[in-house]
Parts: C-alpha cells; sequence; structure tokens
C-alpha cells in the first residue's frame, strides 16, 4: 500500500469511526436497537428520530407537496422524509455502532487487515477494526444496499420545510452507513443484538429478524462475538442457545458465516492428547480436569451437531469470502 492509500485508509477510517460514535450518542443501542417485537428488530419510532433535527422549533408537518412549485397543476403530498426513513430496519447498523461508545485509540497499521472467514480478536480495539475493515471492504467495492434507497433522491428537489431538510440529511447518512454493513454481498451482525433477540423469543424471533433483513441464500453473515469469552456449560444449560439458533438459521437457509471471536476455533494439536478421543453425548470431546489455562476453543465448547453446522458455514463464508476479493473491481 502506498503512502497516499495508507493517508487515505486511515483518514476513511478514523472518519467513519467518528461517523458511529455519534449515531450511538444521537440512537442508543440500549433505547433503540435491543427493542424487539414479535416480527423481529423494531424500527425507529418518532421517539427515537423526530423530525426536527434542527433549532428550527416548528413542528413537523408529517407530509409535504410532491410537487416542486406548490398550487400549480397536479400535486399530491406524500410523507415527511423522517417518516420513511423510520420504516428502515436499522438494529443492526446501531448495535454496529454502539462499539464504538468508547473513545479507544484504533490500532491502524501500515497494511489494511486481510478478510477471512475467521478472525481472533483478543481486544474491544481489535473488534473495531475488523468492522471497519469490513465497512472500508464495502465502500471500496460498491456493493449495492439490499434496502432500496431511492426515496431520497425523490426529496432533493421538493421544497421541504427546514426541519425537513435537515431530517433528509440525517437519513442520506443513514442509509450510507447501513450500506456499508448491510448489502447484497454481506451483512455484519453482533452477538449484543442476537443474544437479545433470543432472550425475547428464542430461535423463533432470530429466525424472524434474519427474515426482515433479507437475507438470501449465498449472502454471507459477519458476526462479530463482542463481549466476553465462551465459557464450557453443562448438559443441561442454556447459556450459549442463541448461538445454536443463530447456527441452525444459518444453516438452514444456507447461508456463508464469517467469525470474527475472542477465541480460537479449534484445539490446538499439541493439546489434542488433553482430551478423551471418546465422544460425549452432546459435545465433540470430553476435557479432563484442571487443564484449561487458556480460552478454550469453540471446538470444545459446542453441541457436536451445533459444531458441525458451524464449521460447514464458516466453510461456505471462506469460499464465498475468497470469490469476492478475487473478482475484479466493478464486477462485484
Amino acid at each position: 500500500m502506498g503512502v497516499d492509500q495508507l493517508k487515505s485508509y486511515e483518514r476513511w477510517m478514523i472518519a467513519t469511526a467518528s461517523a458511529m460514535r455519534s449515531l450511538t450518542r444521537n440512537f442508543p443501542a440500549s433505547e433503540c436497537a435491543r427493542r424487539v417485537t414479535e416480527a423481529g428488530w423494531e424500527t425507529l419510532s418518532s421517539k427515537h428520530f423526530p423530525c426536527q433535527k434542527s433549532d428550527n422549533s416548528a413542528l413537523c408537518p408529517g407530509w409535504n407537496w410532491s410537487s416542486p412549485i406548490e398550487g400549480l397543476g397536479p400535486f399530491k403530498t406524500v410523507p415527511c422524509p423522517c417518516a420513511q426513513g423510520r420504516s428502515l430496519v436499522l438494529s443492526p447498523l446501531l448495535e454496529l455502532a454502539h462499539e464504538f461508545s468508547n473513545e479507544v485509540d484504533l490500532p491502524v497499521t501500515s497494511e489494511m487487515a486481510s478478510l477471512r472467514a475467521f478472525q481472533r480478536c483478543t481486544s474491544e480495539s481489535e473488534f473495531r477494526l475488523q468492522i471497519l475493515n469490513w465497512m472500508h471492504f464495502s465502500a471500496l467495492s460498491g456493493f449495492q444496499a439490499i434496502d432500496s434507497v431511492d426515496w431520497v433522491e425523490g426529496y432533493v428537489a421538493m421544497p421541504l420545510e427546514a426541519s425537513q431538510r435537515q431530517a433528509l440529511r440525517w437519513w442520506a447518512r443513514l442509509t450510507e452507513l447501513n450500506q456499508l454493513i448491510h448489502n447484497n454481498v454481506f451483512t455484519l451482525l453482533t452477538r449484543r443484538g442476537l443474544e437479545e433477540l433470543y432472550a425475547k423469543g428464542q430461535m423463533l424471533l432470530v429466525s424472524q429478524a434474519l427474515n426482515q433483513i433479507h437475507l438470501k441464500e449465498g449472502a454471507l453473515v459477519v458476526l462479530f462475538m463482542t463481549g466476553s469469552e465462551l465459557a464450557a456449560v453443562g448438559a443441561h444449560s442454556n447459556r450459549l442457545g442463541w448461538l445454536e439458533a443463530f447456527v441452525s438459521c444459518i444453516d438452514e437457509r444456507q447461508l456463508g458465516l464469517c467469525l470474527v471471536a475472542r477465541q480460537p476455533l479449534l484445539e490446538p494439536n499439541d493439546q489434542i492428547d488433553g482430551f478423551s478421543k471418546r465422544p460425549s453425548a452432546d459435545f465433540r470431546w470430553k476435557a479432563k480436569h484442571g487443564i484449561a489455562e487458556f480460552a478454550p476453543p469453540l471446538e470444545s465448547l459446542l453441541r457436536r451437531g451445533v459444531w458441525d453446522r458451524l464449521a460447514e458455514a464458516i466453510a461456505r463464508g471462506d469460499h464465498i469470502l475468497r470469490a469476492r476479493l478475487a473478482a475484479p473491481r466493478g464486477t462485484l
């Protein structure tokens, strides 16, 4: 990477991190993104996104003339852009923005980190860097948004009120950021958001939420396992139920999966002897006591069927990602 490219890359990373942090201040995930209904993620309400984003104290009229010249010729009214934008599902974006709520220096290096189907991160800063790397990949490649944003263009030439015009600028920025994390190639999700969905409705709500964001077969899902490391559970524990439900939904839809986690994926070769080669009833290996000095790998934590489906999803994700990275610019 040349000097000019490096500077451009660093400027983009810093500016995007700042935009995500600003998004968190205005749309806290605790109030917006983690509210779920029977249909999955909830859209933003007028309480979370009122039209009055400027100093103008006038109330939003809730509508606007669709004709550029009011009162001349046939015309009709259309909803205000704030009402149109609130129909979008932005929960994945707001959950990702929540990861930038704390001021932490980004470990930007001289080379952009390569994207892989499995990536281990040991700190919050590394997680943020990976989020930004995926967003940068989308920005460079120009991936199209899944949710249509044509409605933004339709309001540009309209005679909007000052508060409506300010709201439209906010929605244009929101849709731009949303396109970087939810497009026709991949969608970025966080552990935090999935755990909240599972707590409210278990596997059914997780499945409905994935339907809500229109993930089709062949799409790529990138899961950031933010938060603390996963711990071993007993045979009757449901602490990893959210992950099992998510993996099942990914398997049903034949989606590719990329995983960014705090712990390794596989058991190291030099520790295989520390595990019994006889599989237990539920888990892939039965660990001996007193040897867990490091973060346990996912291979030893997940139930056998869940682990097999996870490995298959990551293999599909690796295949999809390699094809995208190898494709020439503009043909993705």
